[in-house]
């Protein structure tokens, strides 16, 4: 094929295509706010439902292996910090992805790709946190230890503190 005929495959429409699909390219980086720092200790606990002690020394050590050797954006990367903090404030408000998304300052689908993976390294720990009576004995045992500090009969768990109001049973015993 000599030159003039490589001219020919590159007419004046072909110009404009290769622009049009150039122009799609772009994206724009948004500030992001770092809330970490910004925030006072209790701005940061309203806003997360942990304590800034907690996140980074409990909880990012505890899922660090999800971000060793994966990147999630391959330009202007969000640090493992930013991401767990992203999946928080969806558990805590179940907000939509492009509200986080604003929160944070990335794009809603990014939102979503980082909460479904912090979720999954979450649940691969939840069993050392997370625990559950595993026969009758401790079933009984955990609703004894509500009942005398709460007077709350039958309850074996709870989950972030949440309080729903109930007429009571009338009885001030400890009942199985």
């Amino acid at each position: 094929m000599d030159l003039f005929e490589l001219d020919e495959l590159f007419d004046d429409n072909d110009e404009e295509i290769i622009n049009f699909i150039d122009g799609l390219r772009s994206y724009t980086v948004k500030e992001r706010k770092d809330h970490f720092a910004e925030c006072t200790d209790k701005e940061f606990y309203d806003r997360f439902r942990f304590s800034k002690n907690i996140v980074r020394n409990v909880i990012l050590p505890a899922i660090g292996h999800v971000f060793q050797h994966e990147h999630l954006l391959q330009y202007h990367e969000i640090d493992p910090l930013n991401q767990l903090l992203i999946t928080l404030r969806f558990y805590a408000c179940g907000s939509f992805y492009i509200t986080l998304g604003d929160f944070i300052g990335i794009h809603k689908t990014t939102a979503g790709r980082i909460i479904k993976r912090v979720t999954q390294a979450l649940l691969t720990i939840r069993g050392n946190y997370i625990k559950f009576p595993e026969n009758e004995e401790e079933k009984r045992r955990v609703q004894e230890r509500f009942f005398h500090v709460a007077q709350f009969p039958g309850v074996i768990g709870a989950i972030d503190c949440t309080h729903v109001k109930i007429q009571s049973p009338g009885k001030n015993t400890f009942t199985s």
